[in-house]
C-alpha cells in the first residue's frame, strides 16, 4: 500500500472498521488495548492524548500506529518473550516434579533440618 493510500478518508475508514472488529473478536485484553490505540489514531486523536488515555507512554503508541501501517493487524501481534533456554528437557521436568511430590528431602539425599517439634 503507498503512502498517498495511508492518509485518504477511505484508508482510515477501512483501517478502522477493521479495528473495530478485531476488538470484538479479541478476548487477550492486551491486544485489546493495542486495536484501541490505533483506532483512536485513525480517529483522529493526537499520541500524546491516546497515550494518557490507555495509560501508555507516547512512544509506545507511536509503535503500535507504526506497525499498524506497516504490516497491519499482523504488526500488533504480540512475538513470544525471549528469555533464557531452559535448562532441564520436558521429560527432566516431569522426572523432577515426581521426585519433589513423592520423596522426602532424606529419601533424595538432603540432610533433613528439624527447626521445632511437633506434638
Amino acid at each position: 500500500m503507498n503512502n498517498v493510500m495511508k492518509n485518504t478518508v477511505e484508508y482510515n475508514n477501512k483501517a478502522i472498521l477493521e479495528l473495530q472488529a478485531a476488538m470484538k473478536k479479541t478476548k487477550n485484553i492486551r491486544m485489546y488495548k493495542r486495536y484501541s490505540v490505533v483506532l483512536k489514531h485513525f480517529q483522529g486523536f493526537q499520541n500524546k492524548v491516546i497515550a494518557e488515555m490507555e495509560g501508555l507512554e507516547e512512544h509506545a503508541v507511536g509503535s503500535y500506529i507504526k506497525k499498524y501501517k506497516v504490516n497491519g493487524l499482523e504488526g500488533l501481534a504480540m512475538k513470544k518473550p525471549s528469555g533464557a533456554p531452559r535448562k532441564l528437557s520436558p521429560e527432566q521436568e516431569q522426572e523432577l516434579i515426581y521426585v519433589i511430590t513423592n520423596n522426602t528431602p532424606d529419601e533424595v539425599g538432603f540432610e533433613a533440618i528439624k527447626t521445632g517439634q511437633l506434638s
